[in-house]
């Protein structure tokens, strides 16, 4: 089985208030949310990280291709850390 590493992301993400027109209360002083993904990173490049929560191990079924579960693809300029899980 590949093996990946696994890591907590810590990075910001767009965000929209619901509904067209809205308070500027509600959007308050910072618009963007601030999110945490962990998982495998099974792929990094200089532009983006994928992180996937499930992997298959296909050495147990090698009748079985590789998957993966629960991608998200984010971009780097969008990453403030990666922490290495252990």
């Amino acid at each position: 089985m590949a093996r990946y590493p696994l890591v907590l992301v810590h990075w910001v993400d767009s965000a929209s208030p619901a509904g067209m027109w809205v308070d500027p209360e509600v959007i308050g002083p910072r618009g963007v949310m601030d999110m945490m993904t962990a998982g495998f990173q099974v792929r990094r490049t200089r532009d983006e990280i994928t992180i996937v929560h499930s992997v298959n191990d296909a050495t147990r079924q090698p009748d079985m291709n590789m998957n993966w579960g629960g991608t998200i693809t984010i971009p780097l300029c969008a990453v403030r850390k990666v922490r290495r899980l252990r």
